[in-house]
């Protein structure tokens, strides 16, 4: 397995597209990544914890 080092730059990136509510297949297709390596990477750096995608919504 050969893991590429994120740049601060695509971190930025990363946490901008991510909140202003892009796909992730999309902003992996823009950084050239695979979507589960920007999966991980909004994970390992805070940007989207694991926990958010196991929290099933709420029904009222």
């Amino acid at each position: 397995m050969n893991r590429t080092q994120w740049s601060t730059l695509e971190v930025i990136y990363l946490t901008e597209s991510y909140f202003s509510g892009k796909r992730i297949k999309t902003i992996a297709n823009e950084l050239n990544r695979s979507s589960m390596s920007v999966s991980k990477a909004l994970a390992r750096f805070n940007i989207r914890f694991d926990s958010e995608k196991l929290i099933p919504p709420l029904s009222r």
